[in-house]
């Protein structure tokens, strides 16, 4: 049995939570976290639920595993990903992975390469599932959260849920 056939099993409308790691953005300015909410809508998911959390490990682990006991089918967190001593974003996820989806940051990689060049190098995206949910690590920038969501996770979402849930 192809992918393709995986695919046409998968679930078609799904929960997806929205977490924006952020201490300066509200829900007024946080551009990222409107762009990857309008395009889950877009591709006919659902917004389980949305917050913005600091650049605090505690904080942002709790606020996905909350999403994640509250029914989200999948945790979409932007920011927090890249070099400076502040982004924790990975620190405070990649323990909780039951399996890392490595393949993730390597397409991240590419896709990313392709339109802003060799600055992707300071970013560390990634993706894993904890509790059978999956939780994509996004950067920040509205840009790149634009590209994961069209050109990765929206193809593979439904997916990579269903695959995640059996076992």
């Amino acid at each position: 049995m192809g992918h393709e056939h995986h695919k046409s099993e998968a679930k078609k409308e799904l929960k997806i939570a929205v977490v924006t790691v952020s201490t300066s953005r509200t829900r007024e300015t946080d551009v990222s976290g409107e762009t990857l909410k309008d395009i889950i809508e877009k591709n006919g998911h659902t917004i389980a639920d949305y917050g913005i959390v600091p650049d605090v490990e505690e904080e942002i682990a709790e606020a996905v595993k909350t999403f994640i006991a509250e029914g989200a089918d999948a945790v979409i967190v932007n920011g927090g990903t890249g070099i400076a001593p502040s982004d924790v974003t990975i620190e405070a996820l990649q323990p909780l992975f039951d399996k890392e989806l490595a393949a993730f940051g390597q397409l991240m990689a590419i896709v990313s390469y392709e339109e802003i060049g060799t600055a992707y190098i300071n970013s560390r995206s990634t993706a894993g599932i904890i509790e059978g949910v999956p939780v994509y690590c996004v950067p920040g920038s509205p840009g790149a959260c634009r590209t994961a969501i069209e050109k990765i996770i929206m193809p593979e979402i439904g997916h990579t849920v269903k695959h995640a849930k059996e076992g």
